[in-house]
């Protein structure tokens, strides 16, 4: 915590840094705790440092945190005490500060320091500090101020008078035009009232005014000549003034507009939500229908038929003409940007045929079009186009590669997830032993994920036929991989079964005898399954996850003893217990959901760090990164394991770490992207030995209640 501080005063632009307020909010929440004269003395640095500089710290900042954090510390006021009697000593008592200065100096004065300041007769100074002030100290020092906060008081009074008086007459006048509004005879007049009022005080208005307002309206769409109005000139709309607000009083009152062929004209504006909003409500006549076929055939411009086409995706309208002009725009040879994807989208959603789709995906007139071709062409599971790409990258090793990009980006074979069909299976399994042999980690996955949805049990047959391929540092994750695949496909089963032969066959299951042991997440399995495995002879656990403390809220007791006749939970501690607290007590929720559970005989356990990565040591972690890692360990507590292994080397916690180290003559590790993630969980947990990396944690005691009791439900 004093190294945070000296960092600040060292750094002191960090203090405006949005990601530094969750690096070191958990250890400014430290100071009531250590508080003490020399983290009084930093904290007064600090601030003289703001002054001296004239330095704005951010709203969403660290320090205005950090100093609502010594509010509550400081009980007798010793930081403000500390500032004075140095501004003091330098002579500079009655000099104005900055505001935010003083504002801070306000918020810490506690009575001791406010009567420190009257034996001291600083009137200046309470006269600077004045406008900050509230509360008891404000009384205590209001007599010594020389009258400046009682006429603070009078001024704040006179201003909440007048600001009072300014609200009545500014309800009033809108009251006065709302009733007026009702009483106009011309659109001139109607519209004057609703330019003056804001559109969120336009009032509701009886049936009578809106049917007169609507034929209003509807003539003068029609006067406006919009047809020829409303032009793109360049990438700039040009349309009466007037349009905008008459079609927003259109669909604020829900106007019906007769005739409607002026709004398919307006749809070429930058209001076609309007236009379709109408068009759901009413319908169109046949004169404007007509006139936005016509349109879509042979609009005024690009930027009108794109606005035109998102107005017919928007309300949902087609009709013949209107599926023969999108086609037109899908196959024009010209790029017309996204106007001709979303005109491709509609007409593949309306049914079109898969030779349209093999031709544009051939010769449209961009990438994005032909790719929208192809992938519709893979949704509707065309097998020409199946058969063809998948042959395509099993003679192109070069374009298999290219799939291969990190996380998160997206890889340009993401259109093999959308295969579903049984035919392309073994050029599937093919394909895979291919990404296999290339060592293509991502592609591999991609392709195991598209053959399990297609059929989960012949995955597990490929995962386990195709080992011999497999690079050895795989396998294990391979494995991993048939087993939960196998555990998914049983589920699917179960979830097509008949209660009745579920029932059945729980009643006869010898597998009621074996604990199950529920851990917080998925990436945490296979940690405790390893863990386990190193505790001696232990029978077979079922392992599964409740999808964190929002999953266990959620989760029946019924449900969690499915299957067995005992469950242990095991949650991290990152909302199960206090963190920050010396001995780490459970939260309320946690102790809710123990209490909740131990009804039904289920044990809840909660870990003391934030999660089970932080148990994880550095050498079994640098294995598996194959990196030096020594300036990470060793990792806090109570913060994310992630997050302390920051992968962003301008971010503030490695910037502190970096100038710590070199005040300890330390040197850091340089990270590379990604540093690491939790699907890393399995393969760190095969170089941890449980005996010697956790001996005298409380994760050490707990795998071995977890192997005891799984041996004495046998016994049972």
């Amino acid at each position: 915590m004093l190294a945070i501080l000296r960092f600040f005063l060292d750094h002191p632009d960090d203090l405006n840094s949005i990601r530094a307020e969750g690096y070191v909010e958990p250890i400014l929440r430290l100071i009531p705790r250590y508080w003490d004269e020399e983290i009084a003395g930093l904290l007064v640095d600090l601030i003289d440092l703001i002054e001296t500089h004239h330095f704005y710290p951010d709203h969403n900042g660290p320090f205005r945190k950090m100093f609502t954090i010594v509010e509550a510390a400081d009980v007798e006021g010793v930081v403000p005490r500390r500032y004075f009697e140095r501004i003091i000593a330098r002579g500079e008592a009655d000099r104005r500060r900055m505001y935010w200065v003083d504002q801070t100096l306000a918020n810490l004065i506690k009575p001791p320091t406010a009567g420190w300041l009257i034996e001291l007769e600083a009137t200046t100074m309470i006269q600077n500090l004045a406008p900050y002030l509230y509360g008891d100290v404000r009384e205590l020092l209001r007599p010594h101020s020389k009258g400046i906060i009682d006429e603070q008081d009078a001024a704040a009074r006179r201003h909440r008078d007048k600001q009072a008086e300014a609200e009545r007459t500014r309800k009033s006048s809108i009251a006065l035009v709302q009733e007026r509004l009702q009483t106009r005879g011309t659109l001139q007049d109607a519209l004057a009232d609703l330019v003056e009022l804001r559109e969120e005080q336009w009032p509701e208005l009886p049936q009578a005014f809106r049917t007169w307002l609507a034929g209003e309206i509807s003539q003068q769409l029609g006067r406006l000549d919009l047809e020829h109005t409303v032009q793109w000139r360049d990438n700039s709309l040009w349309a009466p003034h007037v349009l905008a607000l008459l079609l927003e009083i259109v669909d604020r009152y829900e106007l019906r507009i007769d005739p409607d062929e002026p709004l398919v004209f307006a749809a070429m504006s930058m209001h076609r939500n309007v236009v379709a909003n109408h068009y759901r409500r009413f319908g169109f006549s046949d004169r404007a229908g007509q006139a936005l076929e016509r349109l879509l055939h042979d609009a005024p411009s690009n930027q009108a038929l794109n606005q035109l086409i998102r107005f017919v995706e928007s309300a949902a309208i087609w009709s013949d003409e209107i599926a023969a002009a999108m086609r037109a725009v899908a196959l024009d040879p010209a790029d017309k940007g996204y106007a001709q994807v979303t005109a491709l989208n509609m007409v593949m959603h309306y049914g079109a045929d898969n030779d349209f789709l093999v031709q544009l995906s051939r010769t449209g007139a961009s990438e994005t079009v032909r790719s929208t071709a192809f992938e519709g062409l893979i949704s509707r599971q065309h097998r020409p186009t199946i058969e063809r790409s998948v042959a395509r990258l099993l003679n192109d090793e070069q374009e298999l590669r290219r799939g291969e990009v990190p996380m998160p980006n997206q890889t340009p074979l993401d259109w093999i997830a959308k295969i579903r069909a049984d035919f392309a299976l073994p050029r599937l399994i093919e394909l895979r032993e291919r990404a296999l042999r290339l060592e293509l980690s991502t592609v591999t996955q991609l392709l195991s994920n598209t053959i399990g949805t297609i059929n989960r049990p012949e995955l597990v047959r490929v995962i386990r036929q195709q080992l011999n391929v497999t690079p050895p540092n795989w396998h294990r994750w391979q494995l991993s991989q048939a087993v939960e695949q196998e555990r998914t496909a049983a589920i699917e089963e179960g979830q097509h079964t008949p209660f009745d032969e579920v029932i059945k066959k729980l009643k006869g299951a010898t597998s009621l005898n074996r604990l199950k042991v529920m851990c917080e997440g998925s990436t945490d399995i296979p940690v405790f399954d390893e863990l386990v495995s190193q505790a001696g002879e232990v029978p077979e656990i079922v392992f599964g996850d409740v999808g964190g403390w929002s999953g266990l809220r959620n989760k029946d007791p019924d449900f969690l003893l499915l299957g067995s006749k005992a469950v242990i939970v095991v949650m991290d501690g990152d909302e199960g217990r206090r963190l920050s607290s010396p001995d780490q007590p459970l939260t309320d929720a946690a102790q809710e959901e123990q209490k909740r559970l131990a009804n039904h005989g289920i044990e809840v356990h909660v870990l003391r760090r934030y999660g089970i990565e932080n148990y994880f040591p550095q050498a079994a972690v640098e294995r598996v990164l194959g990196m030096d890692l020594s300036g990470y360990f060793p990792v806090p507590e109570h913060i994310p394991f992630t997050e302390h292994l920051s992968q962003d080397k301008k971010g503030l916690w490695y910037r502190f770490r970096r100038w710590a180290a070199s005040k300890l003559d330390l040197k850091m590790p340089q990270p590379r992207q990604p540093l690491y993630s939790k699907s890393r969980n399995r393969d760190v947990a095969n170089f941890i030995a449980l005996n010697t990396d956790l001996r005298g944690t409380d994760l050490f005691e707990l795998i071995n209640l977890i192997a005891n009791r799984a041996r004495d439900l046998q016994v049972d």
